[in-house]
């Protein structure tokens, strides 16, 4: 951690990558399906046909069997959409070894940050039983929105039992395809996942899971242990066994296994951050996805 408390620097950034080509109008970074004023050469068409004369290709026209005068044609830059559609229901609050919603806030930050050096446009949806007013930041080239959402988040007490708005927020979104990320500890009924990535499907989706390896790894194999209800918040104090730590643990790694089985069927590789955000490993996933 920095002296200054943060788990990353204001030097670190996301480098995220897309397997598309948008043509948002607006210029950016991002290789763009429109053709016209850019840097990155396309093809080459007969002087004439649009193109800006100071286009003109000597050494191609004199190669060209047909004897045409050629100018050379250029890819636009675009950029895009990047939206965080967040799961503020009351597991995220729960502290144990970590705050998920600390976490879900350093990652707004960054992101955030890294979409405004980008050129890119940020927009945020936080979800409970309902849409939160209060942490709905629409779409925006200013790096305020973001970071004032990250604030609020550290300070923010979820109590929701649920966070069944996440398929409507998802569905809300406009047609134009943008990159999103889905961030949660996944404490979600699988029909509510599903749903809300059958409501995505139009648009890139990185599924990323927020957990807190505490979660398993404290729970003791003999001795008194309370369990909570994450969402509920409903407490009950049993005799943890050997035996009854297996179940649990292997409880755990079913919900992992079928939340892998929900993404990978769709197509959508799950980013995993345990305990803290790491740049570097965020921008790893789009090298190896």
């Amino acid at each position: 951690m920095n002296p200054d408390g943060k788990r990353f620097a204001d030097t670190d950034e996301i480098h995220y990558r897309l397997a598309w080509h948008p043509n948002t109008g607006h210029p950016g970074q991002h290789r763009s399906a429109a053709r016209g004023d850019g840097f990155e050469f396309d093809s080459h068409i007969p002087l004439g046909e649009g193109v800006d004369p100071r286009r003109f290709d000597l050494m191609a026209s004199a190669r060209d069997p047909l004897d045409r005068l050629l100018a050379r044609r250029y890819r636009q830059t675009s950029s895009v959409e990047v939206v965080i559609l967040a799961d503020l229901s009351a597991s995220m609050a729960v502290r144990r070894g970590v705050r998920k919603l600390d976490m879900l806030a350093d990652f707004t930050e960054l992101l955030a940050r890294s979409v405004f050096r980008n050129g890119d446009s940020f927009a945020f949806y936080g979800c409970a039983a309902k849409i939160l007013d209060e942490f709905v930041s629409p779409p925006g080239r200013r790096v305020d929105g973001g970071l004032a959402i990250a604030k609020k988040l550290q300070s923010f007490d979820a109590r929701a039992q649920s966070a069944d708005s996440l398929a409507h927020a998802a569905s809300l979104l406009t047609a134009r395809r943008k990159l999103v990320f889905l961030v949660s500890d996944f404490f979600l009924e699988p029909q509510l996942l599903s749903q809300t990535l059958d409501a995505l499907a139009r648009h890139a989706i990185v599924p990323v899971l927020l957990q807190d390896s505490t979660e398993i790894s404290q729970v003791p194999a003999f001795g008194l242990f309370t369990l909570a209800d994450v969402e509920t918040g409903a407490a009950q104090t049993c005799f943890m066994r050997p035996s009854m730590r297996t179940r649990f643990r292997d409880a755990y790694k079913r919900k992992s296994v079928q939340l892998h089985e929900i993404c990978d069927a769709r197509g959508h590789a799950l980013l995993t951050a345990t305990d803290r955000i790491v740049a570097d490993d965020i921008s790893r996933h789009f090298v190896y996805h």
